[in-house]
């Protein structure tokens, strides 16, 4: 018997030696991505240390010492675990075995873009072809990480486990919207015609359902892999369509309004495909030129991206904005405090702007690794987002960039639409949690001072003739996924009214109006139904100005 137990012991010694030193592979795994110059080394060291890892943690599973445990009460969950993690990293491995690594190299070693503002057709093809290698082995990653959760583990709490598990499966869903279309790579960068693309530049200073308002926007052209900029402007450029496209008559019209036609309301909607449809129809109606896809992206996403390129910006009197915060503050909200009177004014110094900041990004090369850095965060706030028109979109517009019913439909989604005019959302901080089984809290709470006299174009009200009514008054759009119904709303105990839409087939859009005065806070509780109120749903809410 004491021999048997020293075996035991010995065999149980050398398992937790293979996922100790498994587990701190993977942690130096990560280290190279902290070095501002990464290279393909660098990706092949990541790539060995996961390789390494793999062989000591399916070392571990197989060791009879480890797979005893599975019978013993309150360490059983142990072989579950190492298993669990096993199989992530052996589908990582199998991913940069199968393609992953031709990428990396491809694009870490500036074969991507051999001079400024061009993308290597050849290298795009290169891309391409490696994309259609690894699609599968993306999918089975997100299937493996999908197996930790609901992973309980004896001293480790379970909404560590949880955030966990969200965090890995966003980017998890990134990557497959590169790969989506890195498989379309050739076409995207015109190398059969002429692409054109659509860059708004909105600002959650005044919340719509995606992201914010459009104040500025780009024409970039992409022609054989030579990327221009061929047109930029403000919102006062864009020129209101008559009528909604016919597409959207019926649900959409039901919802938003048949004769809200305006470029600033086009976003209404919390998911993007309704607003690219009627991003594209408006500007064919406007310029007669076809659009090959819609981007979206925040002031947040754009100084991000920006900074790096252009180095220090000066604001119009000459303020030096150095860091990408310092940037997206300006844009966003300091913008209003150096012309708080002349509009015109105002509009004519952004467009000018945000043209030189795309400019510089279009014209310069192409830094994976400094792009993933910058933008990453962004993309999975759903900072910036991303429509493909016509046949190439058919795999991409299915993936998380895309921000459409379909790749959301799991999720609950909350937008917001301000009803006011105003920039006044800037110092808004919204927080949606889970509250017991069956409730959803999302509480609404105003940075704003009231003792601060704010320029009229950021503070003025269109909606009430009392100039000393601040604040944010908004429609909170809610759409709960399929069979998730809502009972009633309360704010203190007390029910508040609502209304009640069909979204996007059998989804349940819910609607409500808040006002959040200047330095104040209101709570609202989505009571759900009883029977559905404990499926586990990720809350996804608009961007809001002051995250990441």
């Amino acid at each position: 018997m004491f021999r048997a137990l020293a075996i035991w012991g010995l065999l149980l010694f050398f398992g937790s030696v293979c996922v100790g030193a498994g587990l701190w592979q993977l942690r130096l795994a990560p280290d190279s991505l902290q070095k501002d110059n990464f290279t393909y080394s660098d990706a092949q060291s990541i790539s060995n240390r996961i390789a390494l890892s793999n062989v000591l943690l399916k070392g571990a599973i197989y060791n009879p010492g480890v797979q005893i445990l599975k019978l013993i009460p309150g360490v059983s969950w142990v072989p579950h675990a190492i298993s669990g993690g096993s199989g992530v990293v052996s589908e990582v491995e199998s991913l940069l075995e199968n393609g992953g690594n031709e990428m990396l190299k491809t694009a870490l070693s500036g074969e991507l873009t051999p001079e400024p503002g061009t993308i290597d057709v050849d290298a795009a093809v290169d891309v391409a072809v490696n994309a259609q290698r690894v699609g599968d082995r993306l999918a089975r990653i997100r299937s493996a990480v999908k197996n930790l959760d609901g992973l309980h583990i004896p001293g480790v709490s379970d909404s560590r486990i949880d955030a966990a598990v969200i965090k890995v499966t966003d980017y998890l869903e990134l990557a497959e919207s590169a790969v989506a279309a890195m498989r379309q790579l050739p076409q995207l960068i015109g190398s059969d015609a002429k692409m054109r693309y659509f860059f708004g530049i909105t600002n959650e200073a005044e919340l719509r359902g995606i992201q914010g308002i459009i104040g500025e926007f780009a024409i970039v052209e992409i022609d054989h892999g030579k990327i221009s900029v061929s047109r930029t402007g403000s919102n006062l450029e864009l020129v209101n369509p008559k009528a909604l496209p016919a597409e959207l008559i019926g649900g959409y019209s039901s919802i938003y309004g048949a004769t809200n036609t305006e470029w600033q309301n086009v976003s209404l909607s919390p998911f993007l495909d309704p607003a690219a449809l009627r991003i594209t129809s408006a500007w064919k109606l406007q310029t007669g030129e076809s659009l090959n896809g819609v981007i979206l992206l925040d002031t947040v996403a754009l100084a991000r991206w920006a900074i790096p390129k252009v180095g220090i910006v000066e604001s119009a009197q000459g303020r030096k904005l150095e860091t990408w915060e310092a940037l997206a503050d300006y844009l966003s909200n300091g913008i209003y405090f150096e012309f708080p009177t002349d509009q015109f004014a105002r509009k004519r110094f952004q467009s000018e702007l945000a043209g030189k900041l795309i400019e510089a990004i279009t014209g310069s090369s192409l830094e994976p690794q400094a792009l993933i850095r910058s933008l990453a965060n962004p993309m999975a706030n759903g900072r910036i987002v991303a429509w493909l028109n016509g046949e190439v979109g058919n795999e991409f517009n299915d993936t998380l960039l895309a921000r459409s019913s379909k790749n959301l439909s799991d999720d609950i989604v909350i937008g917001f639409n301000n009803l006011t005019g105003n920039k006044m959302d800037f110092y808004l901080r919204i927080e949606a949690k889970t509250d017991a089984c069956a409730a959803i809290d999302l509480t609404f709470t105003s940075t704003a001072d009231p003792k601060v006299k704010y320029p009229d174009y950021l503070a003025r009200r269109l909606d009430t003739a009392d100039e000393t009514r601040l604040g944010s008054y908004l429609a909170v759009n809610a759409i709960f996924p399929q069979g998730t119904n809502v009972a009633l709303i309360k704010e203190m105990d007390k029910a508040i009214s609502f209304n009640k839409f069909s979204e996007s087939g059998d989804r349940e859009l819910v609607q409500t109006l808040v006002e959040i005065p200047v330095g104040g806070t209101r709570k609202f509780t989505y009571i759900l139904d009883g029977d559905r109120g404990c499926t586990n749903h990720r809350i996804r809410l608009s961007p809001l100005r002051i995250d990441n």
